[in-house]
């Protein structure tokens, strides 16, 4: 599939399928599991949120405004501000700070963009929440009304507001599960894990002044670790402190029976809905989050595609990371919906074909808008066994540099991502080598897509981080090279030549679409966070990583 803006760019990445070439807005993916069930829905909690979230969509799709306006309608006895006035940034809504305001917004990002998912023909099969958006699971799964959902965000964001605001905090750490607890061991009952979120991701709750001084441990060790836009210290004891008001504000809610399976971070598994009541809202909060564990449990059922449906991909990479570890293979895939600061229609088209090239029906209809223009298609290429010459393809490069003379193979491999990057700048123009990524203009989602080019230029998987683990194309080339040929630790627990070769067109075809994160020093991991610190004149001063450019 290719997403464009224009004729031209249509004309362009068709040209590229044709040629076996990558190319910006071309989508590419093969059915690993036609018997498999229909995509998982995510809803994540807090940490989504960014100014001017959705806003776009307010004006291109009826659909995606009219459920806005729906849950605006559901939270007004509750609240003396609008939800759709939030998001449009009016001058009479409250700034979309506080975590009263934030969680009602995000709740309705999410509960809005299913209805968009749905209008385009995609239905979840399943759904599994995270924390505030087990709400929006539990709407989309038929289990809550949407006034008792809208209800739960209300009186969560109003209660953490009222009590526990800025009494604590929440940082999200990239090391496994065991080694997070080894780091904390330091900090006693400051501390605690309050989120399992996949394999190498880790939330932690606590007290500020620990948090900070936990940021600046893991900085000095090179992990990376960032804050969480929040000041409660969600999923530890200090919630305690809110239980009569959550059990209260929740006392009239009526939970059903679900009409998809519904799957529970709570628990860690699949549960039924009939007692979602304030209780466990409470209980959900206070609890830490098991969301690998019911990631996991949806794969042991049969469900290989997740979709997330928020404001932006905050748990893409976790289920990206479980799949990998349960051995999941190519037959799985994780789309996003939204990015911050990104085209919503564009990141949504793309999340689009992802999932129709991967064997999921789409609405197509639905999802474009009508067109005048005429394109014109390129001629197919002139052969029959589709299956075999999209292999032959897709490996030429790799067979290639494998018969090069060693000394040469290192030029071929910064060539190959010299031309790769250009490619996804758009400009043209040549590379320099020894220029960092992030000075060339990269963001996290340009970097993603530099890895999977790789990955099908060369037959081999690499790690989605391997562009921030090697920041030039130089560096990058020569990792590349020491992988394939010198022996060298690829990230995904292989060694030397050859190992982790995928088949492009076979069945255990690995495929990731993941969002990376990125942090400024001074526990900066957003936009509004980076102006906070300048506003209120903090240092956000770190030493600088040797092995980074």
């Amino acid at each position: 599939a290719v997403v464009a803006r224009d004729g031209a760019d249509l004309l362009r990445g068709l040209a590229a399928v044709g040629a076996g070439a990558s190319a910006p807005g071309l989508v590419t993916g093969r059915v690993a599991d036609a018997d498999a069930p229909g995509p998982v829905f995510v809803y994540p909690g807090q940490g989504a949120q960014w100014t001017g979230m959705a806003r776009q969509l307010l004006d291109s799709s009826p659909v995606f405004r009219s459920r806005v306006e729906e849950c605006a309608d559901a939270m007004a006895p509750h609240v003396e501000w609008s939800v759709l006035d939030v998001l449009r940034g009016a001058p009479s809504a409250p700034p979309l700070v506080g975590t009263d305001v934030v969680m009602p917004a995000l709740f309705t990002v999410m509960v809005s963009l299913t209805a968009l998912w749905r209008s385009r023909g995609v239905e979840p099969a399943a759904v599994v929440g995270h924390s505030l958006g087990e709400a929006a699971a539990a709407h989309a799964a038929g289990a809550l009304s949407l006034e008792d959902a809208a209800l739960v965000s209300v009186v969560w964001g109003r209660s953490l507001t009222e009590v526990l605001a800025d009494r604590g905090g929440m940082v999200s750490v990239l090391l496994p599960h065991d080694a997070v607890r080894a780091e904390l061991a330091p900090w006693g009952e400051a501390l605690t894990v309050a989120a399992l979120n996949g394999p190498n991701s880790v939330t932690v709750s606590g007290e500020p002044g620990a948090l900070t001084e936990l940021l600046a441990a893991l900085d000095a060790k090179g992990v990376r670790a960032r804050r969480v836009a929040a000041d409660f210290a969600g999923h530890s004891p200090q919630i305690d402190l809110i239980r009569d008001h959550l059990v209260d504000g929740l006392r009239g809610i009526t939970p059903g029976p679900a009409s998809i399976p519904f799957y529970s971070s709570t628990t860690g598994g699949r549960r039924e809905t009939t007692d979602l009541d304030g209780a466990f809202w409470w209980h959900n909060l206070r609890s830490p989050i098991l969301f690998e564990n019911a990631v996991r449990a949806l794969l042991d059922a049969g469900y290989r595609t997740f979709v997330e449906a928020s404001a932006h991909p905050v748990l893409r990479m976790a289920v990206q990371d479980t799949l990998a570890d349960h051995r999941v293979g190519g037959a799985g895939l994780a789309v996003g919906s939204l990015r911050r600061d990104r085209d919503a229609d564009e990141e949504l088209l793309t999340s689009l074909a992802e999932l129709y090239v991967h064997g999921q029906p789409v609405n197509w209809p639905a999802a474009l808008p009508p067109s005048d223009e005429e394109v014109v298609l390129p001629e197919p290429p002139a052969h029959d066994t589709e299956g075999d010459e999209e292999e032959e393809r897709a490996t030429a490069f790799r067979r290639d540099l494998d018969a090069l003379p060693e000394p040469a193979r290192l030029g071929a491999l910064e060539e190959l991502v010299r031309g790769l990057v250009a490619e996804l700048l758009g400009g043209g123009q040549e590379v320099d080598a020894g220029r960092t990524f992030r000075d060339l203009g990269f963001d996290s989602a340009v970097a993603v897509q530099l890895r999977n080019g790789l990955c099908r230029a060369l037959g081999h998987e690499l790690p989605v981080t391997v562009a921030f683990a090697h920041p030039t194309p130089a560096a990058l080339a020569a990792h590349v090279h020491g992988v394939l040929y010198g022996g060298e630790d690829d990230g995904n627990g292989g060694e030397g030549a050859g190992l982790r070769r995928r088949r492009v067109g076979g069945d255990d075809e690995p495929i990731a679409i993941v969002g990376i994160g990125c942090r400024y020093p001074g526990g900066v991991g957003s936009p509004e966070e980076l102006w906070g610190l300048v506003s209120e004149g903090r240092e956000g001063i770190s030493s600088f990583p040797e092995n980074r450019g």
